[in-house]
């Protein structure tokens, strides 16, 4: 059973192939308590409240108790949390900007992604020949198809169950700590979306037939690639996760390591599946990791603690990704550092989130 049973509808992206919108998130509806069931039981809960409320007296509630926003935040432990993730997505959205950079002489077009005033990342668009020269890299990693075929085909939509199995997540003893994971699964894959409509790059099969795919190409650019984004934004999250919680955990230093090593993996996965270059997972690591680091700011956590540069990457026909997706990405062959990423405040509902997932593992260590 999957760790984010009743929980799988709020990526709404289904992987991002078929983009069908917000209603996806409906799915969340399978985390709220029962509330009756069918037709009988409803008829029988309703002749039940007509006999009995009769006893009820008159007295109206003190006019405080009508007011629910007495805290700042207090009120979102009320809501659905399908309609928490309508409220993310809104401040996410609120804050994200994508801007297409045209080519000029000497240089190629290209996009440049920001979060409020800050700029995060700039990407050059590759040119015909590096993707062509990419095409042996991704040839060669075909042959791990067959030891890496079950898990290429079940992260096809959502993943991020493999990330819970590392930090022995169960339900409900971690449900917000799920909540986390998943909003920054979804918050990443709408981040990846502009730069691949803005740079509109083929997939590897559309440049060489002989390159068969194991999984059908999605239905949208591919640079910078989307789980690698993803992938990245959540390792990125989670390890300051795993050190503000670290007496939860004995080996929390080696479960760090693991979520990098989970989250190149799951991107590496796509490029043996034929669907995705090197180059993709590179810029899409170097994107997710700003992602996940804008994230944990809005979650109220210190510059100080989430330290990052913005990037310029200009992809390297011999980068093959061979890399840990933390650290090590930053001297990823074409990335230029420049200035330190400051600023970014924090919003009150991611804060919250946050919070609420410390507070299961100092619980359940209690």
């Amino acid at each position: 059973m999957s760790y984010f049973s009743g929980m799988h509808g709020m990526h709404g992206m289904h992987g991002m192939h078929g983009m069908h919108g917000m209603h996806g998130m409906h799915g969340m509806h399978g985390m709220q308590s029962a509330a009756g069931g069918g037709g009988g039981s409803l008829m029988a809960l309703q002749s039940s409240a007509q006999a009995i409320v009769g006893v009820a007296k008159d007295d109206n509630p003190p006019t405080s108790f009508l007011d629910m926003s007495d805290a700042a935040t207090e009120p979102v432990s009320r809501w659905d949390p399908y309609v928490r993730q309508m409220l993310y997505l809104t401040e996410f959205q609120n804050r994200l900007r994508c801007t297409g950079i045209p080519a000029e002489e000497g240089s190629a077009p290209g996009v440049s992604v920001s979060w409020a005033d800050n700029r995060l990342l700039t990407i050059e668009k590759p040119s015909d020949s590096v993707f062509i020269e990419q095409i042996g890299l991704v040839s060669d990693l075909v042959r791990h198809r067959v030891e890496r075929g079950g898990e290429i085909m079940a992260q096809v939509g959502s993943f991020p169950d493999y990330f819970g199995m590392l930090l022995s997540l169960t339900m409900p003893q971690f449900a917000h700590t799920f909540e986390l994971i998943q909003t920054v699964h979804v918050l990443a894959g709408y981040a990846v979306m502009p730069p691949k409509h803005i740079l509109a790059c083929r997939r590897p099969s559309e440049i060489d037939g002989r390159l068969t795919t194991l999984v059908p190409n999605p239905g949208h650019g591919s640079f910078p690639s989307g789980h690698a984004t993803q992938a990245t934004a959540i390792a990125t999250v989670l390890e300051k996760l795993l050190e503000t919680v670290s007496g939860h955990y004995p080996d929390y230093e080696n479960r760090i390591l693991m979520v990098r090593k989970q989250a190149q993996r799951i991107a590496v996965n796509r490029s043996v599946a034929g669907i995705h270059f090197p180059i993709d997972n590179t810029a899409g690591a170097l994107l997710g990791r700003r992602i996940g680091t804008m994230l944990l700011r809005a979650c109220g956590l210190p510059e100080a603690e989430t330290p990052v540069k913005a990037a310029k990457f200009t992809a390297d026909v011999n980068d093959d990704f061979g890399r840990s997706v933390h650290e090590q990405i930053e001297d990823a062959p074409g990335v230029t550092q420049q200035d330190s990423i400051d600023g970014a405040e924090k919003i009150a509902v991611f804060e919250w989130l946050w919070n609420r997932s410390v507070a299961e593992f100092l619980k359940s260590a209690a």
